[in-house]
This record gives structure tokens, sequence and C-alpha cells, in this order.
């Protein structure tokens, strides 16, 4: 990628007479440093990463799933939505489960982990709780839910995450004011169960007892698509694999309106926040998805056929072909981009750092 596909224009201006040729210089120099191999490593594991987090909370909705079969509807605690903090800026506390007793609801608030940075977990469940402990926001949950008269007389905090993580997850290691209710699960994939890890059960008794005994998580599927926090690469290859499988038969069928995205995109967000709070999440969140599409050529806005906004890049019309693609022009694409960006901020720094100046009229060579 050559330096003036960076977005570099506003960083130079702020430099007085930039010498434009002396920092791409700098430019190719730092980029050949750079190993784009590793980058492309490390984006791989970090999507692989969220794959999982994602999947576990899938299993966490379908566990507690309203549905008689869930085995975790027998505690009186049921699936409410994903993401019922994402309005505040907190993409944590991944599933809300809710259990109505009348005049008052009990809460269990269903942080879901992946990878292995366990300090952070506990940091960030302690981030809920202290967010949870404002009265403004529990009158904005309480919303969410649909019980604004009701009292909150309990939530539970709980980590989950796959059962061979369990052994490194201790809580007391960590110097971080955690909820005293704090829970842990582990979801073993072999037994299709979820269960507390011990000395990190419920505080509430009909939880403590039904997931110390075990729950069977796959009696019933609750399908988690995606979250509106999901990875970019999770959210494409679902959205652009309904829009294809949809648009079959149309003449252009890789060819959508930015509408279309919208809908289907919204569509399969299980989240509490509704009406225009909802809808700017969502048109944020868009934007950013659609300005990564293009980013990655998956998408494009200059090479539609039709009255559409936009075209989908790949070879191939089958809706499955699309998943491939997305997820391959991420790793083929994105390295590319990372590596530019951080090559060209190395050249400006050091530049800087040197005090060199050039002449204004080489900005543009």
């Amino acid at each position: 990628m050559k330096m003036e596909e960076v977005d570099y224009e506003d960083k130079l201006s702020e430099i007085p007479n930039p010498s434009i040729e002396k920092v791409r210089e700098k430019y190719e120099e730092k980029k050949s440093e750079i190993d784009e191999e590793a980058k492309r490593k490390e984006l791989k594991n970090s999507l692989k990463t969220r794959k999982n987090h994602d999947d576990i909370v899938g299993k966490i909705s379908s566990a507690f799933h309203q549905a008689e079969e869930a085995e975790g509807s027998e505690t009186g605690y049921e699936f409410a939505f994903t993401e019922p903090l994402e309005e505040k800026g907190l993409s944590n506390a991944d599933v809300l489960l809710v259990k109505d007793e009348g005049d008052a609801v009990k809460l269990c608030i269903v942080e879901c982990k992946s990878g292995s940075n366990y300090s952070s977990w506990m940091e960030q469940i302690s981030s809920i709780e202290d967010v949870l402990n404002e009265e403004e926001n529990k009158r904005e949950l309480k919303a969410q839910i649909g019980c604004r008269k009701k009292d909150i007389s309990f939530i539970q905090y709980v980590v989950a995450t796959n059962a061979r993580n369990l052994a490194e997850v201790k809580p007391d290691r960590y110097d971080y004011d955690y909820p005293s209710n704090l829970a842990v699960w582990g979801l073993d994939e072999w037994e299709q169960s979820l269960y507390a890890k011990e000395d990190y059960n419920c505080n509430d008794s009909d939880l403590s007892s039904k997931v110390g005994d075990g729950i069977d998580y796959g009696k019933i599927e609750n399908p988690i698509m995606y979250t509106v926090s999901s990875h970019p690469v999770i959210i494409l290859k679902n959205v652009l694999f309904e829009l294809l499988k949809s648009n079959q038969s149309r003449s252009y069928p890789k060819e959508f309106n930015e509408e279309e995205f919208y809908d289907e995109f919204n569509q399969n967000l299980q989240m509490g926040v509704q009406g225009p709070k909802r809808d700017q999440l969502v048109e944020e969140k868009l934007d950013n998805i659609l300005y990564f599409a293009e980013d990655i050529e998956i998408l494009s806005d200059e090479d539609v056929r039709s009255t559409k906004d936009y075209r989908m890049k790949f070879r191939g019309k089958k809706p499955p072909m699309v998943e491939e693609a997305v997820e391959s022009k991420f790793l083929k694409n994105r390295p590319v981009r990372i590596v530019s960006e951080e090559a060209f901020k190395e050249a400006l720094d050091e530049y800087e750092s040197e005090g060199k100046q050039g002449n204004l009229g080489n900005f543009t060579d």
C-alpha cells in the first residue's frame, strides 16, 4: 500500500512545511521492518477469540431460553436480551437473565469470556457492578425489561468461559473489588453442560442448585447470530449471506441498498434498548461496518450495475461463498492496512523528532 492510500493529510497538516518526500522515504523504511504475516496471525487469533466469545453468548442464551425445554428456565431465570449496558458505552455484560417475582425482579448479568486475560475479566465485571450501582442506570434497565414499577431485589454477577479455562480463573488472585455475589461458570462442549466453578457458585439458591448440578445448554437453541459489539467480520458474514440468499431472483443479487443492510442487521440484534437510542446505536455501528467492508474490499459503492448502493465483491453467486470471501479478504487486506498505518505513524514520529522541515510544494508529490 502506497503512503498516499493512508489517511495522512490531516496529520501532515499539523507540521509546518512538511517534506512529503522525506516522510515517504521513512515510511518505506518503516514498512519494510514490520512483519505483515505476524499482523495477519494476530488478526486471525483475535477473530477466533471473538467467535468463541459469541459462541458462549449463544450457549448461555440457549440454556436459559424462555421455552420450557430449556433446563435453565427451571431456575425461574430466563434470557431477556444481550448487551443491556451497551447504550452506556459498556459492551461488557453480554447476557441479561431475569427472574420475575411479582412485585420485584432478580437479575443475573453474565459476562462471557474467551482468551486468557484473566485479570481484565475481574476489572470488567467490577466496572459492570459500578454502572449498576447507579440508580439512574437501574431505572433505564428496568425500562428495557418492561418493569418500571418493580424493584430490583438482587443482582447476580457471573463470568462465563470455556471449561478448560476454569482452573486459571481465580478472582481472589487479582486486586480488584469484584462483586461479592460473583459466580464463575464453565461450559463443557463435550458434555454440552454449563456448571459452576467450585467455591464460586451463585448466591441465588435456585441458580446455585441447578447450575451446581449442571445445565444441559443443548436442549434448545437460541440463535444469537451476532451482537452489536461483535467483530465486523462476524456481522458481515451473516448479513451478506442473508441478503444474497434473499436476492437470488434479482438480476444483480450481489447488490443492495444501505437500508436493506440496516434492516437485516437490526432485526437479528436481541437488544433491550429500543426507540431513538437503539436507532442511534445501530446507525453508528452500521457506518463503521460499511466503512470496514469497503476497506477490506468485500463491498464497493463504485462498481454497482443497478440503482442500488453497494455491490458485493467476490467470485461466485452462492451465499456460502460470500461468507468465505469476507474472512478471506479480511485476512488478506486488513494486515496490509495495519502495516501501512503503523509505518506512517512511526515515520512521522521520527521525522518530527528530528525536526526536519521541507517545502510545502512537496506536499502533493
